[in-house]
């Protein structure tokens, strides 16, 4: 599961992780992210972009938006057989810039949270997919993050992990002619030699009083 996450970065942060990215919005740094926030996502419709997209996938079939509510995490090993993830993994995948995410350990009768990011605090990028969908005159871009079993390091503290993408394969990541037995390949736990957890308190992931998670957070 992947239910809260950071993006302490800039448009400029992000141009330097991918190069020739083309900048349809820009972004401010965010340290609390959760479900149902517009978040930045990286798409390859024609050439890298930057874009947002509500967290919480709604297909573009769906009836009713308030499907996104329980549909912001995919699960790696199923998501080529759910209806509301198929077509969207086989032609609408993407990357969402992190800079770490959150998760909380069972300790007794409380949890502890844990900020999980990378050793040297960089920049990463989770494996999500995302569609559009079309009312009237609404239109709602969406993406949902996928999970996979945990790496050694995150084990400890949790079931489940964000897949998170090889910046060498982000290329091979979204594009539409990658075959799905490479993307399956590419929803691995990441690396635990190049992670670390760190024990935070409450107060470290809650919003700052200037910030909100409403509508268009992460973006001037």
């Amino acid at each position: 599961m992947c239910g809260r996450f950071a993006l302490t970065a800039t448009t400029k942060d992000i141009e330097r992780l991918v190069p020739a990215i083309q900048i349809k919005t820009d972004v401010s740094p965010m340290r609390n992210i959760s479900p149902t926030s517009f978040i930045a996502i990286i798409t390859d419709e024609h050439g890298y972009c930057l874009d947002r997209a509500k967290w919480g996938l709604i297909p573009s079939w769906a009836k009713d938006i308030s499907i996104s509510n329980k549909l912001f995490n995919a699960r790696s090993e199923t998501i080529h057989e759910k209806p509301s993830f198929k077509k969207s993994f086989e032609k609408r995948r993407c990357l969402i810039p992190a800079t770490e995410f959150f998760e909380w350990k069972k300790d007794g009768n409380s949890k502890q949270p844990y900020s999980i990011s990378m050793k040297d605090d960089s920049i990463f990028c989770f494996g999500g997919i995302w569609d559009i969908w079309r009312k009237g005159d609404e239109t709602i871009y969406s993406t949902t993050i996928i999970t996979t079993l945990p790496n050694l390091l995150v084990a400890d503290i949790h079931d489940r992990m964000p897949v998170i993408i090889r910046p060498d394969m982000y290329e091979t990541w979204i594009g539409k002619d990658t075959d799905q037995e490479m993307t399956f390949k590419l929803m691995k736990p990441f690396d635990e030699s190049f992670m670390k957890a760190v024990p935070v308190d409450d107060g470290y992931f809650k919003i700052p009083k200037m910030q909100s998670t409403k509508e268009n957070n992460l973006f001037d």
